[in-house]
């Protein structure tokens, strides 16, 4: 039996493309066992493919899982984590953070990541003279990652485009409440306002959303508890191996 995995974004991204070679490779199968790694992901291709996959979501990694889970909260300090491109939509976020600072002048921002874009952000973060607040770092190992998380108050995800966000599953493993983009993945992570908070992908709403944060309003270790509910190691293994004894009866 097999199983086909999909995660890109394209199909978000690319509505004039004819996904061709998708459709083709997957008739080179017989009844191929589809998963999609979110249910918009999953309504896309069955939009661009004419298939149903499964919506099997990604596997969280086991550091996050560790007993060495502590509190350390720095109040205002916000942290978001991804390749510095145009999807990631950095240059929206730093703007509205930037309006933030007015606000609260004691917040800041560590934006974690490389990509072509470092010289054009940094331009941008001058430009609006938000250097001691907004930081570009780049990428690090998972258990500096990790402490990161423990010791902000909240991930952002500005996002254009989702597949899933397996960001926002770090953050929500690490305690920490996340404000995302309503960008095709997230939403199917953040299903309730316990866990954070989904905005429409403008400065304004994110700007308001910071605004309006209070991150006491949140329980770190329920949040930290979901995440391992739904997408620890043996939560999504279990699921595979439930779609694959399924196959099986069918094709018996």
């Amino acid at each position: 039996d097999l199983i086909i995995t999909e995660h890109s974004t394209r199909f978000f991204n690319k509505a004039d493309f004819n996904f061709e070679d998708e459709k083709n490779f997957i008739r080179l199968f017989e009844n191929p066992n589809i998963t999609a790694v979110s249910p918009k992901l999953a309504n896309e291709i069955n939009n661009k493919l004419s298939v149903k996959p499964v919506v099997i979501e990604n596997i969280l990694d086991p550091l996050f899982l560790d007993n060495s889970f502590q509190l350390k909260r720095n109040k205002n300090q916000f942290i978001t984590v991804g390749g510095l491109r145009e999807i990631k939509n950095h240059s929206m976020l730093i703007r509205s953070f930037a309006r933030l600072i007015h606000n609260k002048p004691n917040s800041f921002l560590y934006i974690i990541g490389e990509g072509d874009l470092k010289n054009e952000l940094t331009s941008l973060i001058n430009a609006l003279n938000v250097d001691k607040h907004v930081k570009l770092l780049p990428n690090m190992a998972r258990s500096d990652l990790k402490s990161f998380f423990e010791s902000s108050d909240a991930c952002i995800v500005s996002s254009k485009f989702e597949t899933f966000g397996v960001v926002a599953i770090e953050a929500l493993s690490s305690g920490l409440p996340v404000i995302s983009t309503k960008n095709g993945g997230v939403e199917s992570i953040i299903t309730d306002s316990s866990l954070g908070q989904l905005v429409d992908i403008t400065e304004d709403a994110i700007y308001e959303a910071l605004l309006d944060f209070d991150a006491s309003s949140f329980d770190r270790h329920k949040l930290r508890k979901v995440a391992k509910d739904r997408y620890s190691p043996d939560i999504i293994v279990s699921k595979f191996e439930q779609l694959l004894d399924q196959s099986k009866a069918i094709n018996l």
